[in-house]
């Protein structure tokens, strides 16, 4: 028999790590998108973030069981050559790619005129005109993007959300959320976000079967969470980065919640 501290943190632990490697959470409809076929581009800067900042939901999406099917596309709209290493880096990103289930007729990259720099803003009118048609011709309806603080503030990053935003103002069959940017501590509780988050869905659910509750139905809809197999799974699309496993990335996988949770808001053009 166990000693009652024992028994006491066992029965604290267990129920947290159940939680933690139970089946991941992600919505029945991406933002109550209910058509047959949903066509999702991921819209990104540079190459890594799709693994770095967007995998719980690529994974999410992969693993969906509902009504609407999706179809995952990447559009990256620079190969991250601020060092001189944009073609490594685009073996590198269609690598992460096919370990987070992107198709490769399914994704692509830009050269130009997009450069990779912490400092500049792209021009709003140039990722439409870039951007559009990858949109009409591959019939995408939803679009997931950066939100207007870009995780990590860069700008490159904030630019795609007024891009997005300025497509939906011309296209209005489309749709686009972005990733929602939390404070500084909230960003680096890595497991612990997964957990808690998975907890306040489960009450959601529980308070749910007693009454209706609007927040709790609109965090449901738009928050995807990664198991550890999820993690996992992030992780080894981070490894094939190689050329960017510095130091300091380290740290970012090991406590980023990004690579954990992911949670959204509507973009309104």
């Amino acid at each position: 028999m166990f000693s009652t501290p024992i028994s006491w943190i066992l029965g604290i632990l267990i129920p947290f790590i159940y939680t933690l490697c139970c089946v991941p959470l992600s919505p029945h409809e991406f933002g109550g998108v209910s058509s047959n076929v949903s066509r999702v581009l991921l819209l990104t800067a540079h190459p890594d973030d799709e693994c770095m900042f967007f995998a719980p939901t690529l994974l999410g999406l992969n693993n969906q069981v509902s009504k609407t099917s999706y179809e995952l596309y990447s559009l990256c709209l620079s190969s991250g050559d601020a060092d001189g290493l944009g073609d490594i880096r685009k073996q590198e990103l269609g690598a992460s790619l096919d370990v987070l289930g992107v198709a490769e007729d399914r994704r692509w990259v830009l050269d130009s005129p997009f450069k990779d720099n912490i400092t500049q803003f792209w021009e709003t009118e140039q990722i439409v005109e870039y951007v559009q048609p990858y949109i009409t011709e591959n019939r995408i309806n939803i679009v997931l993007t950066f939100d207007e603080h870009g995780i990590s503030s860069h700008p490159n990053h904030i630019s795609l959300i007024r891009g997005a935003s300025a497509l939906l103002d011309e296209q209005r069959h489309l749709r686009g959320f972005a990733l929602k940017t939390t404070n500084v501590a909230a960003k680096y509780t890595g497991q612990a976000s997964a957990i808690w988050n998975i907890l306040h869905l489960r009450l959601c659910a529980l308070l749910n079967n007693y009454y209706a509750s609007e927040s709790c139905r609109s965090k449901e809809s738009l928050t995807f969470i990664s198991g550890l197999e999820g993690y996992a799974t992030a992780l080894r699309a981070m490894m094939r980065h190689k050329s960017q496993l510095v130091w300091f990335r380290w740290l970012y996988v090991a406590f980023s919640r990004y690579m954990w949770v992911n949670e959204w808001v509507e973009i309104h053009g």
